[in-house]
């Protein structure tokens, strides 16, 4: 009987957590990461993505070409990808956060990226320029 008590206990407890708001467990599907070169001035693209876990290589992107892969982000909620670009005779290196679990996972499942001169803009599930966010390059070192 006792025992019968407790299983019951147990399925009761789990229930409750699944459906409180705040605890419930999030998303799991694919998130999608999309990065366009739209430097302009006909200039390639060189784009360097990673995470601590995965490194997905060197790409050189023609101008309007795109990168895109996906991925399953983190139950524990700490998912970040990031990538160094590169272009122009001077090789000058910059690098960006192009997914933040802790920022982006409430944003978007497929997040695009416009890679301008200026900084990354982030861009609507459409891809639509007009309806982007850009931000500044971040800090080597930060």
């Amino acid at each position: 009987m006792r025992q019968n008590n407790t299983i019951l206990v147990v399925t009761v407890s789990f229930l409750l957590l699944l459906s409180t708001p705040a605890l419930c467990i999030p998303r799991y599907g694919l998130t999608s990461v999309v990065v366009t070169n739209d430097l302009g001035g006909g200039q390639e693209l060189r784009l360097h993505c990673r995470s601590k876990d995965d490194d997905l290589g060197i790409r050189m992107l023609k101008p309007h070409q795109d990168f895109r892969w996906r991925f399953r982000p983190s139950f524990f909620g700490n998912t970040l990808f990031y990538c160094s670009v590169e272009w122009g005779a001077a090789g000058e290196v910059h690098w960006f956060d192009v997914y933040d679990q802790v920022r982006d996972e409430d944003r978007c499942t497929i997040c695009r990226w416009l890679i301008k001169e200026t900084g990354p803009c982030f861009t609507d599930e459409e891809g639509e320029s007009g309806d982007s966010t850009c931000q500044s390059w971040n800090e080597i070192g930060r």
